[in-house]
């Protein structure tokens, strides 16, 4: 009776143990969905905006494309298009898409188009603004500069600035094949900043960032790299071409074109002190 009471103790301890076990997993798996899903600090809480009537998702998909992978966004509003704020267009199982307006930012210009591709434990976002169709509106062309800083320094010579919108507009663009940057002999390094809080604080990557006076809430931006020279390049990235039916498609995985900075600026990196290799 005894050994049979504790065969049953055993068995129990046993159970006990597998279902602490499993409490623990799961609550990983939520933290890790909750990591995955959790709304990003670009999307302003409770801050939602009346799309108009025809904007549907399936409207969007027709009449929006991806045009410039430079360009980024700071806050977009909490809803999508769509009847509800988690509506989303359905591409397969495991791949949606939806739309978001930016704030203070016409929808008849742009949009924010959200990729989101479902994995094990949760799912990944990819957001790039869209330009409609009928719209020829392009910041980085035809926008009034405010502000251009190179990794939170700003240029503050109007000079330079000119000199820096001149090489990005006008500038001669190298197309370069991606894979030569991450291949052992690659030919051009992306580079580091030390960030300002500290030498024990993560390094961020340098780039070039230019806001404009139209929309504080959309600037345009491109990390910097090196060639094996000792040149300095801004990387553009290269966006493709697809049909009236297809997918808003991009791929910065590919090919980027590069364009040489102009000598100032040049100078102005070389006199970082800290600046290394990212990769």
């Amino acid at each position: 009776m005894k050994k049979s009471i504790k065969a049953m103790s055993i068995v129990f301890a046993g159970i006990a143990v597998m279902l602490v076990d499993a409490i623990f997993v799961s609550s990983f798996i939520v933290s890790c969905v909750k990591i995955f899903y959790g709304r990003p600090l670009n999307e302003q809480e409770g801050k939602y905006f009346e799309y108009p009537a025809e904007y549907t998702l399936e409207y969007c998909m027709k009449n929006y494309a991806v045009f410039d992978l430079n360009l980024h966004f700071k806050n977009i509003y909490a809803n999508s298009v769509g009847k509800f704020s988690n509506t989303s267009y359905k591409h397969d199982d495991k791949h949606s898409l939806s739309f978001k307006g930016i704030d203070g930012v016409p929808t008849e210009d742009f949009l924010v188009l959200t990729e989101h591709l479902t994995v094990i434990f949760g799912g990944v976002n990819g957001r790039h603004i869209v330009r409609h169709k009928a719209s020829a509106v392009d910041p980085i062309k035809d926008f009034t500069v405010s502000k251009i800083t190179l990794t939170g320094n700003q240029i503050n010579d109007e000079n330079l600035q000119n000199e820096i919108l001149k090489a990005i507009r006008e500038g001669e663009r190298t197309e370069v094949d991606q894979r030569r940057v991450h291949h052992t002999e690659r030919k051009y390094h992306y580079l580091r900043y030390p960030s300002a809080e500290g030498a024990n604080t993560t390094p961020i990557e340098l780039s070039l960032q230019i806001e404009f006076e139209e929309y504080e809430n959309i600037y345009w931006s491109a990390p910097i790299s090196k060639d094996e020279n000792g040149k300095y390049y801004f990387s553009i990235f290269n966006v493709y071409e697809y049909g009236e039916n297809e997918l808003p498609k991009y791929e910065n995985k590919a090919h980027i074109w590069v364009i040489e900075v102009p000598t100032e600026l040049a100078e102005m990196i070389e006199n970082i002190d800290g600046i290394s290799v990212i990769y």
